[in-house]
């Protein structure tokens, strides 16, 4: 949500029928009631790092410092950051190469969320990556930004997540939010808490309850409007 109007960043899959993602570029759509939607503009990878690319995976946005900043995936490899004055851009990539390069960490920097506290200093945060319960190899990361939006503070450090609820199993695009003082670690409709940005998380359900098609799959997203809390997510079909 910016200035109370909703925006929608979204990716696409170009063919359904295909063995693996086909994604070819980012849409941004916006909407004055969550129901009727405008298409305001797309984003092409050729505008980026990526070049030429069918990997426009998962995204997310921040508003702070006067600028509107756009994260994408290129695939499961890396994330990258465009800038803009608007929700809308025109978004340019001011670093013309990743923000969070391909060996950063030992996990794959994709698939991001960022979270901006509401502290005095505003302070930032990033988190990537994908978890799998009882998997080493599989888990989440989250590192503290700069002020400029487009540079980490921090060396990334793992997110623990603890429990013993049937949710938050594995899954990648994770999701940061905070509500009423309380940290919420999501994936999909799976969330888990806790009173400490850098966890560890404690495994709490499923907003959904297994109904309307949401599951830790959804790659959705948690925020608030006209005093109602909503969930966004994905049915894949």
């Amino acid at each position: 949500m910016f200035n109370n109007k909703a925006f929608l960043y979204a990716t696409r899959d170009e063919d359904k029928t295909a063995k693996k993602f086909v994604m070819p570029d980012w849409k941004i759509w916006s909407s004055d009631d969550l129901i009727h939607w405008n298409l305001e503009t797309t984003i092409n990878p050729t505008e980026t790092y990526m070049g030429a690319s069918k990997n426009c995976w998962a995204t997310d946005a921040a508003y702070k410092n006067g600028n509107y900043y756009f994260y994408f995936s290129n695939g499961n490899v890396n994330t990258g950051v465009m800038v803009g004055k608007t929700p809308t851009g025109p978004f340019k990539d001011v670093l013309g190469k990743p923000m969070l390069p391909e060996d950063l960490t030992p996990i794959k920097e994709y698939d991001p969320t960022v979270l901006i506290d509401d502290d005095a200093q505003k302070t930032a945060y990033i988190a990537f990556g994908h978890h799998r319960s009882g998997d080493p190899d599989f888990y989440y990361m989250i590192a503290k930004l700069n002020t400029d939006m487009v540079s980490l503070a921090e060396t990334p450090k793992e997110i623990k997540i603890i429990g013993d609820v049937n949710v938050l199993g594995g899954n990648d695009k994770p999701t940061l939010h905070k509500h009423n003082g309380l940290y919420y670690l999501s994936a999909g409709s799976h969330y888990a808490t806790s009173k400490n940005i850098y966890g560890p998380y404690t495994k709490r359900g499923n907003s959904g309850n297994n109904n309307y098609g949401l599951t830790s799959r959804a790659h959705g997203n948690y925020f608030n409007w006209n005093n109602q809390s909503f969930i966004l997510g994905v049915i894949f079909i």
